[in-house]
C-alpha cells in the first residue's frame, strides 16, 4: 500500500480504530510490520523493545497519530497481521498450495531470514506446539463469525438490527450488550442466507442474565 501523506484513522471510545478506513488502516499495519519486523523471530514477545517502538512510531506518522495511549492496541493489530503473514508463509511452505515464490510476492522478504523459518517450522519441535495449538482451537465451537470487518465494523450494523426488531425475542431479554454482541457475532448462514442462532448456542444463551431475571431478583 503506497501512502504518500499521511492518513487520518478514527479510534472509538475503547481506543480501537474504527470508520470508513479502518480496513485499510489494518492492512497498511501488516504491510509496515512485514517490512519491519523479522519472521526470523518466534513470537511476539521475543520482538525487541526497540523495534516495537519504531513500528509504532511509523504508524503512528503514516497515520497521524497523535496520542500515545493508542501505542498498545495499534501494536496489537501489528501483532495480529504478523501472525497472519507467518501463517500464510507456512501453509505456503509446508503445503505448497501455492507455486509462487515467497520472495517474489514480499519483495522485503530477506532469502536467509525465510530459510531459518522454513527451518524453525519444519522442526519436530515446532509441530508438537502447532498440534496442540490446532487441538485448543478444535475444541472452539462457536468461533465468532465477523468477516473482514471485524467486530467493530459489526457494530453498527448490529445496532440497526436491535432498533429495527428484526432480532428473535430471546435475544431482547439478554440484559447485557456484550453478551449479545457475543451472540450476534457467532450467528451463521443458512441455506437461504439468512442469519441464525448455531442449535449449540441456545444453551448458553439460556444461561445469560435476561431482563426478566433481573426484575424479579430485585422484587424479591
Amino acid at each position: 500500500m503506497d501512502i504518500t501523506e499521511p492518513q487520518e484513522v478514527e479510534f472509538n471510545s475503547l481506543g480501537q480504530h474504527c470508520g470508513d478506513k479502518q480496513i485499510k488502516f489494518a492492512n497498511d499495519c501488516g504491510v509496515v510490520t512485514r517490512k519491519l519486523i523479522s519472521i526470523e523471530y518466534p513470537t511476539w514477545k521475543k520482538v525487541p523493545a526497540n523495534e516495537k517502538e519504531n513500528l509504532w512510531l511509523t504508524v503512528k506518522k503514516r497515520w497521524n497519530i497523535h496520542d500515545e495511549k493508542r501505542k498498545a492496541y495499534v501494536l496489537m493489530t501489528c501483532n495480529h497481521k504478523w501472525r497472519s503473514y507467518k501463517k500464510r508463509l507456512k501453509k505456503n511452505l509446508l503445503a505448497n498450495e501455492n507455486e509462487r515464490n515467497p520472495l517474489e510476492t514480499y519483495s522485503y522478504l530477506e532469502k536467509n531470514a525465510l530459510q531459518k523459518f522454513k527451518e524453525r517450522i519444519s522442526s519436530k519441535e515446532f509441530q508438537v506446539i502447532s498440534e496442540k495449538a490446532k487441538m485448543s482451537s478444535m475444541c472452539n465451537t462457536n468461533p465468532a463469525q465477523v468477516g473482514p470487518h471485524g467486530y467493530r465494523g459489526n457494530k453498527p450494523m448490529w445496532e440497526q438490527e436491535k432498533a429495527s426488531g428484526e432480532l428473535p425475542s430471546p435475544l431482547y431479554e439478554i440484559k447485557s450488550e456484550r453478551s449479545l454482541d457475543y451472540v450476534l457475532r457467532r450467528r451463521s448462514k443458512n441455506e437461504s442466507g439468512s442469519k441464525i442462532i448455531p442449535p449449540n448456542m441456545e444453551p448458553k444463551i439460556m444461561g445469560f442474565p435476561t431482563l426478566c431475571k433481573c426484575i424479579i431478583m430485585v422484587h424479591v
